[in-house]
């Protein structure tokens, strides 16, 4: 997606439709500084897209239990959106199962974080936790990605659920794992599902329920032949 992109440095060209090249057609690139001040925004558009985390809950996140925010058991797999101790709400920040392709990731990150002494998953390049919502790297990314500056990190929360419907997962399944209201899930992304509304469809497949046999059927029990008259035309069945 661009926004990854431009999290990575590269600039997209909106005249052209693409990514902008220099004279000799290579990919051009922010600077070193820049790309490594947007690291945070990485990690933080990875976890929003393959877990649906709300963003207010990605910030605080670890890779250990702890009493402040949530956490990743990568031992099991899994992901603890609240801290031991903090109180359900009706955001419903319960667990789930991680996503196999961010695994990888995680793993590296936690390595690279232990190995420096940090604590949250998402810290700013001095590995300090942020001390104020993303918003700085998240504007200059859709900057450069070529996006409205009106969109908000909460479209990872939307991304996570429509590629869920798409990609064919059950609507019950999909919900538990976004923490998100099954009315919500339903009302607004079950359209992308591939099987949506398939058994209603499907139901008119039925020899009982096509005109034609109904028709015959009628005709039948009445003693008249298979024909039928519709706006004056009369013929056969």
């Amino acid at each position: 997606m661009r926004l990854l992109a431009a999290s990575l440095g590269f600039i997209w060209d909106p005249l052209g439709r693409r990514w902008r090249r220099d004279a000799d057609g290579r990919l051009i690139r922010r600077d070193r500084v820049t790309r490594t001040r947007r690291a945070h925004i990485r990690r933080f558009i990875l976890i929003g897209i393959y877990t649906g985390t709300r963003h207010e809950a990605i910030e605080p996140l670890q890779c250990h239990p702890n009493t402040t925010g949530g956490w990743f058991d990568l031992e099991r797999g899994r992901i603890y959106r609240r801290g031991e101790g903090e109180r359900e709400t009706r955001k419903r920040r319960q667990p789930e199962k991680v996503a196999h392709r961010l695994v990888p990731h995680l793993t590296r990150w936690a390595a690279s974080d232990a190995e420096h002494g940090v604590l949250h998953v998402i810290h700013t390049s001095s590995g300090d936790s942020l001390s104020t919502p993303i918003r700085t790297g998240w504007r200059g990314c859709l900057r450069n990605a070529g996006l409205d500056a009106k969109v908000v990190p909460h479209v990872m929360r939307h991304t996570a659920a429509t590629w869920l419907m798409q990609a064919g997962v059950d609507v019950w399944e999909a919900a538990d794992m976004l923490g998100m209201m099954m009315e919500t899930l339903h009302g607004t992304y079950e359209r992308q599902h591939p099987d949506f509304q398939d058994g209603a469809a499907g139901a008119f497949r039925g020899e009982a329920l096509t005109p034609i046999s109904w028709a015959i059927s009628w005709a039948e029990n009445f003693g008249i032949g298979p024909s039928y008259c519709i706006n004056g035309r009369s013929g056969r069945i």
